[in-house]
């Protein structure tokens, strides 16, 4: 194959995912980052009403893509502090409670 038929190749290959691009939204793109959430948007605190700095539990270049995710991330934090307190999760879908004792993620 000569450089010329490789180039068309790759071009009609850029072609297609940019086309593609727009018209299945399965395909992750730039679309994707749209809705990165601030982690200073939600807040988790103690019965004692301390904060919980969500950060500190994630790596440092770490998006919230999905607020589903601070759940998991909420009962990480409740296992991984093994403290005799109720917790709560404040997010803009509405208000959590983790149990003191399994951690388990109810709305009130």
């Amino acid at each position: 194959m000569n450089v010329s038929k490789v180039r068309i190749i790759i071009w009609i290959e850029i072609i297609y995912l940019l086309i593609a691009t727009f018209f299945i939204p399965t395909l992750p793109s730039w679309k994707m980052f749209s809705a990165v959430y601030k982690p200073q948007t939600f807040i988790m605190t103690d019965s004692q009403g301390t904060n919980i700095d969500l950060r500190h539990y994630l790596p440092q270049t770490y998006w919230f893509v999905d607020e589903s995710t601070l759940g998991d991330i909420a009962r990480f934090v409740c296992r991984k502090q093994n403290r005799a307190h109720t917790w709560s999760l404040t997010t803009k879908s509405g208000v959590y409670e983790l149990s003191e004792n399994q951690c388990i993620l109810k709305k009130k």
